[in-house]
């Protein structure tokens, strides 16, 4: 099993390849594109490996960068018929708000806020 990981003060980002899922942990509060390149990276990565699960229910903070990150992924998935499953808590509140708007961008793709 191959673990990739991204780890800063305020974050992690993992990439299980064997589960191709990537969880991302703490506070996204990065400045732009730029700085979420290898978040961003680590993401596609997952996408070009098959079906992908992004587990953010352990994401306290993304800011309108992060969520704009998401976005590209949603139409990434989208364009490349790919599968997506974003899960999320119902105990963080951006994740309840923001993630049910993905599906304006990929009908398909799947949401789970538990």
């Amino acid at each position: 099993m191959a673990i990739h990981a991204i780890s800063q003060d305020s974050y992690t980002a993992t990439w299980n390849t064997q589960q191709n899922e990537v969880t991302l942990r703490g506070e996204l509060r990065l400045n732009d594109t730029t700085e979420y390149a290898p978040i961003a990276q680590l993401l596609e990565n997952g996408m070009e490996a098959g079906p992908l699960v992004v587990d953010l229910r352990g994401l306290q903070f993304l800011n309108s960068s992060g969520i704009s990150m998401l976005m590209r992924l949603a139409i990434r998935a989208r364009d490349s018929r790919g599968s997506l499953l974003l899960r999320g808590s119902k105990k963080v509140p951006w994740q309840s708000k923001s993630m049910p708007n993905l599906r304006r961008i990929f009908s398909e793709i799947r949401i789970e806020i538990e």
